[in-house]
């Protein structure tokens, strides 16, 4: 052996011990963190990053300042529940970061702590199916400081560094599969921890990764001749025990998108040609946005490494698995599109932005150049010629770990930062509020009833923000109501009642409320209490049997697999009669107990009125028009003038009988007297459903507006039909319009007058 061959060899022991290891990710990542450290403390600009922010520093104040759990958030859209709030991530151990430091300052810590526990769990996951430390380990930064990650805390979007907890996930599947109890425990905690985190995209990304890792384990082991039925049993527990593990959360956010569903509109795609600009490209904020360049860098350093791991027989299984998912991150602007076709399975559904997906793909791509770098380093010792090959690769990898750090670097610093809220300490009341600045409302105390989030969040339409008190009696005549005390998640009013009433709170019902005194109620959505006569004193705690039955299901599932690891279990038997504990819990507490049902929510459009309706209004003119897809026209209503605030209201009725694809909307042009064409083209309903998503064999309501301004008098024509929103752009044929004129697909509706 060649002394470089030593020095290659010595630095491969070097890297397998944990110390160095460890030593070299945390100098990698206080590099690439280092400008999120200056500027901790200060709260990101960016409009997202302030909802965020919001949720967070809810739960902190609900556990500093009121010493309660951090349930509710009454400080944003009339009033939330937090731990059902899909994006919330104060549900993990990062948590414990945000009491100690603050909400602001911890940020920096917990990416920080993340990155490292990204290229650990890369390593781990690579180093599975490599005989060389040096290939993962040099591969792993690459991965942690990935272009998404960037973005992700630049757009205050925290709960995306989920993300790096993924390689972990997948090594505990990988050892789940190799029948060792560990690699279940590893599965379900990691797991957890995503879902916690606010794994909205990590989440399914996450399980479906999983799938995959464990098939490949499955096809290497029955290869190796070893009892597959053993393995499947053992991967089959670590499904079971990660939903488990992740009850606490999954219950709670399950039962919110069940009542408001994620509204996910359009057909996103990307050609490929793009990627480059993804991939490749230094990203660089303009105006506080990070565009799509270098919106998922990774860099060209890490390319010659995956050459050499094309000479590995290992690398057939991450080069498909990474196809596979650049050909999903095209969305549909692939023929055929697998995300469409993805986003047909269960929960899938939510996922929007494909190009997130490139984040798997590339983590498949650093396995072939971990295998490039073993491929080199495993020869090095038989000549000096593969022992100096091995220099290249490796250096490149080191200045591409530079370089990805240097990109993080950038984008971080480019930050739009302000001051941190001004507290003001005041009694909790409602305001109108801005979604925009909903921080430094929070900060006063006051709530928002100005909301934005990715899903409908029910809100009573009795919500008021210029109310002289928040709780009060109904009817006023019947009594008196003064508060006691408040806090976020509990509240006690005083009532002096001459009569039986309701004692209403200008907060958004949830059937998790509890009262002390009489039964509560949702007044059109609004938080109530039905109260006899007399005086009382009403304590209000929320307290949902998602939280508590949820949490005891985990906490079951969780002590069970610290008992069957610490005791060195291996026994299938033993294994899978231990998975019935958290279950005979569950079913104990649905059996058990009782909540409030939750009725459907009525979907309504964004001026109020129901989007499903029986019949057709008197006042709407009935159509017939059918389409080459499942639906029909069978309404339009026109305005008869402009209302007094200058705006023209417009209704359109169909009805579904079939399924039809995500990708078609409504295109609308309105044409005024001067043939000027102004158009509404949406693919959301009434802001409610699209056509793919809503009920069949009824008639839908969609209602829109416009604002008539200063647009020329006279009498207008308006055009509707229907179009496809992939990149074809293409509109869908008409079948039959009897009574109305059609040109090019496009149905002449009627004409309104505007100015008379």
């Amino acid at each position: 052996m060649n002394k470089f061959s030593l020095v290659v060899a010595a630095i491969d022991r070097a890297f397998e011990r944990v110390p160095v290891r460890l030593s070299f990710f945390a100098l990698v990542a206080f590099f690439a963190c280092l400008p999120m450290f200056e500027s901790a403390g200060w709260l990101n600009d960016f409009r997202d990053a302030h909802i965020l922010y919001v949720y967070e520093e809810g739960a902190v104040r609900a556990v500093l300042d009121d010493a309660a759990l951090p349930l509710w958030n009454p400080w944003y859209c009339g009033g939330m529940y937090n731990l059902g709030t899909p994006q919330s991530r104060f549900a993990s151990p990062t948590f414990l970061l945000s009491l100690v430091f603050g909400t602001l300052k911890a940020q920096a810590l917990i990416t920080f702590l993340l990155i490292i526990i990204g290229m650990e769990g890369f390593y781990r996951y690579a180093r599975l199916r490599t005989e060389s430390a040096v290939g993962p380990a040099l591969a792993a930064p690459i991965f942690a400081l990935q272009g998404l990650f960037a973005t992700s805390y630049h757009n205050g979007w925290i709960h995306f560094l989920g993300f790096e907890l993924l390689p972990l996930v997948m090594f505990g599947v990988d050892l789940a599969a190799r029948a060792r109890m560990v690699g279940i425990l590893i599965t379900a905690l990691t797991f957890g921890f995503i879902v916690g985190f606010g794994g909205t995209y990590a989440a399914p990304i996450a399980a479906l990764m999983c799938i995959l890792t464990a098939g490949r384990s499955l096809v290497e082991i029955r290869r190796q001749g070893k009892p597959i039925l053993q393995a499947i049993t053992f991967l089959v527990c670590a499904a079971v025990f990660s939903v488990i593990v992740a009850a606490f959360r999954l219950w709670p956010v399950f039962e919110t998108l069940a009542q408001a569903p994620r509204m996910l509109a359009g057909s996103p795609g990307h050609e490929h040609y793009r990627f480059t600009e993804m991939l490749f490209d230094h990203a660089e904020p303009k105006m506080g946005i990070v565009g799509k360049v270098g919106y998922m860098y990774f860099g060209i350093f890490p390319i010659v490494a995956a050459v050499f791991g094309l000479l590995s027989r290992r690398f057939v299984v991450p080069l498909i698995f990474s196809a596979l998912f650049v050909w999903a991150a095209a969305g549909n602007s692939a023929t055929p599109s697998l995300f469409a076709l993805l986003r047909e399975l269960p929960v899938f559904g939510m996922l929007r932005y494909p190009e997130r997906l490139l984040l798997p793909a590339s983590l498949f791509l650093l396995e072939i150049v971990g295998l490039g770098m073993t491929y080199l380093v495993v020869r090095a010792p038989t000549r000096r010629f593969w022992a100096w090959l091995t220099v290249v690769p490796a250096v490149l990898l080191l200045v591409g770990t530079v370089d990805s750090a240097a990109n993080m670097r950038g984008v971080v610093s480019k930050m739009t930062l302000e001051a941190p809220p001004l507290q003001l300490s005041q009694p909790f009341r409602q305001s109108r509020g801005n979604r925009w600045l909903v921080p430094h409302y929070q900060a006063m105390n006051l709530g928002s009833l100005s909301c934005m989030e990715a899903y409908p969040v029910p809100m009573s339409e009795r919500l008021r923000g210029d109310l002289p008190q928040e709780e009060y009696v109904d009817p006023p005549s019947s009594g008196t109501a003064t508060r006691i005390s408040w806090t976020s998640q509990q509240i006690t009013v005083k009532t002096s009642l001459t009569a039986p009433a309701r004692l209403m709170v200008n907060q958004n019902w949830h059937h998790g409320w509890r009262s002390s005194v009489g039964t509560v109620v949702s007044v059109d959505g609004l938080l109530a209490v039905e109260l006899p006569a007399g005086d009382h004193e009403v304590t209000l705690r929320f307290f949902p049997r998602s939280f508590w039955g949820g949490g005891l299901v985990s906490l079951s599932g969780l002590l069970v697999l610290l008992w069957l690891s610490a005791a060195g279990v291996s026994s299938l038997r033993t294994i899978m009669q231990a998975t019935a504990v958290p279950l005979v819990v569950l079913a104990t507490i649905l059996v058990g107990t009782n909540e409030p049902r939750v009725t459907d929510p009525v979907i309504t459009n964004a001026n109020g009125l129901p989007l499903v309706v029986e019949a057709l209004p008197s006042e709407v003119t009935p159509l017939d028009i059918e389409f080459d897809l499942p639906i029909r026209l069978e309404g339009v209503k026109l305005p008869k003038d402009q209302d007094q605030y200058g705006n023209l209201h417009f209704e359109l009725f169909f009805r579904v009988t079939g399924q039809v694809p995500e990708s078609v909307g409504v295109f609308v042009h309105l044409e005024s007297p001067k043939k000027k064409r102004t158009a509404v083209d949406h693919l959301v309903l009434g802001t409610s459903t699209t056509f793919a998503d809503a009920p069949t064999g009824v008639l839908i309501r969609d209602a829109f507006s416009i604002r008539a301004g200063k647009q020329p008098q006279g009498q207008w024509r308006l055009y509707a039909g229907l179009w496809d929103m992939t990149k074809t752009k293409s509109r869908i044929g008409v079948k039959r319009a009897p009574g109305v004129a059609v040109h090019d697909s496009r149905i002449q509706l009627g004409s309104f007058v505007v100015g008379k």
